[in-house]
């Protein structure tokens, strides 16, 4: 009895392993996006809840006065945008708010211009600017730091967090206290 001994693979079965293989990518390719998309919006939150914190931590240690940028910031033109950017990252670094923080990262343009250098330095995320008054974060019930654009491809709009730290898509948000 004379056994055949296998020498290789057939051209039949190259050819349907090779699609096998292209099914299961096309398969996991959109899921990779998907699962992509989600890491970026869970790290956009994260972030958010970070600047939360330094803001909140800010306003315990300077009997509830919201920062204060200097007047002429407040009254900056858009090409000065940076320049804030600058003093809000400055201003709660201290409370471990970092760099890094400060960008989303669903956000391409952000990311073009993350450098060490702080005099360039563009932010992702607008942060509300309330007077003088001791409490008057938490009295209107308004965002605190909206991000700055739709970096995560949604309808809702961006992301912003509320005083409670509740993170909220922006488009018809109730700006009403809550019940």
């Amino acid at each position: 009895m004379s056994s055949k001994l296998h020498q290789g693979w057939s051209l039949i079965e190259l050819i349907v392993a090779a699609a096998i293989i292209a099914l299961l990518i096309t398969l996991v390719f959109p899921a990779y996006t998907f699962v992509k998309a989600r890491m970026n919006f869970a790290a956009c939150t994260g972030n958010l809840k970070s600047i939360h914190a330094g803001l909140s931590v800010y306003l315990q240690d300077h009997a509830m006065v919201w920062p204060q940028p200097p007047g002429d910031l407040r009254e900056m033109a858009d090409a000065e945008e940076d320049k804030l950017s600058v003093w809000w990252f400055e201003t709660l670094q201290p409370y471990q708010v970092t760099r890094k923080t400060w960008l989303c990262p669903g956000d391409r343009d952000g990311h073009e211009h993350d450098q060490e250098d702080t005099r360039t330095f563009l932010s992702s995320y607008g942060v509300t600017l309330f007077d003088e008054t001791p409490s008057n974060a938490y009295r209107w019930f308004q965002p605190w730091v909206i991000e700055s654009g739709q970096n995560h491809g949604r309808a809702q709009g961006p992301n912003l967090i509320m005083p409670d730290g509740e993170v909220r898509q922006g488009i018809g948000i109730d700006i009403a206290p809550p019940q």
